[in-house]
This record gives C-alpha cells, sequence and structure tokens, in this order.
C-alpha cells in the first residue's frame, strides 16, 4: 500500500490545511508561540509574546519569518499578514508579500546588486 503524502509535500500542492500546519510546525520548532491562519489566500500569523519575555523588533521578526516561508518553498503562499501581540495589546502589524520581486527588495537575496549593497 503506498505512502501517504506528508504534510510538506500538500502544503507545496496548496492544500490550505498543510500550508497552516506545516508553518505552525516550523514556528514550534523554532520555539515561537504563533496562531496562524490561512484565508483568502494571505496567511495570517498571529505572535503570542509573554509580558516576561523581550519581543524581536518587527524588521527582524519579519525577516526571520521571510526567511522561513522561503525556505518552505510553498507556492502558494504570496501575501503574510503578521501580528504581534502581548496578552491581548497589539503590539504591532506588518504584512510581506514573498511573491513579490521588487528591484530594491530589502529581504529579497537573489537580487545582485542588493546582496552586493549588503
Amino acid at each position: 500500500m503506498p505512502k501517504p503524502p506528508d504534510l510538506l509535500t500538500l502544503a507545496r500542492a496548496g492544500h490550505a490545511q498543510s500550508i497552516v500546519q506545516v508553518v505552525r510546525m516550523e514556528l514550534l520548532r523554532r520555539r515561537w508561540c504563533a496562531q496562524v491562519d490561512f484565508a483568502d489566500e494571505t496567511l495570517h500569523i498571529h505572535l503570542i509574546g509573554s509580558p516576561y519575555r523581550p519581543q524581536l523588533s518587527p524588521q527582524v521578526a519579519a525577516a526571520q519569518l521571510f526567511l522561513l516561508l522561503k525556505q518552505l518553498r510553498i507556492p502558494r503562499l504570496d501575501q503574510v499578514e503578521i501580528c504581534a501581540f502581548r496578552g491581548s495589546r497589539l503590539l504591532w502589524r506588518q504584512s510581506l508579500k514573498l511573491g513579490s520581486r521588487q528591484r530594491w527588495d530589502r529581504f529579497s537575496f537573489d537580487n545582485w546588486a542588493v546582496n552586493a549593497w549588503a
């Protein structure tokens, strides 16, 4: 009997629930407490912080999440909405476009000019 496909394979095929599970598992593996949801072709990540644990800056968190999601190579992930909370208070919100190929995209590591400047 053939083995069923793993979650990452299903996520790369576009299965929404598998995308959520794969991203959630990767965040947990990195010890990030987060709620993940996929709706309207947008991945929503709600980072939940403890009042006793220092928070990452929005730029660092967004860059780390960008790299994590790019490494997963899930083609259906083009838009990501990140919100950071401490308790019920919203600390910051940021949107990422993973599919964008802007010329001077500071999160792009595929652009030779940005790499040379960095």
